[in-house]
């Protein structure tokens, strides 16, 4: 299927399109690395059973198999996942300041220009 992944500094998300696939019908499997989407056929207007759907996602970061949503709202499965730096407490938010000195103004009157 076609799928759309984006991520933010806490997590990934990736969007399946799967317009007609019963939600009783899909697996969803996660390891730190990837993301697998299986379902059986989906059911077509003519009465007859669809192909059969299976899809591996590489992510763009390890994440946390753990910390995981998935929903499906009108023929898009949403799975957010939170990456594993987060999750292990590695990664740490540092604030940014603004200088009001440039630092090359800073250098010649003598002070250092914090980095």
């Amino acid at each position: 299927p076609t799928y759309a992944t984006a991520q933010t500094i806490e997590d990934v998300t990736v969007k399946f399109a799967v317009p007609g696939y019963a939600i009783e019908n899909m697996v969803l499997e996660i390891t730190s690395r990837r993301l697998r989407l299986r379902a059986s056929g989906c059911q077509e207007r003519s009465g007859h059973i669809g192909r059969l759907l299976d899809s591996n996602v590489d992510l763009p970061e390890p994440v946390d198999p753990e910390k995981v949503t998935a929903t499906l709202e009108y023929g898009v499965l949403t799975v957010k996942m939170v990456k594993a730096a987060w999750v292990r407490g590695e990664a740490r938010r540092v604030p940014v300041r603004e200088i009001s000195v440039p630092p090359e103004q800073a250098a010649q009157e003598g002070g250092q220009a914090d980095a």
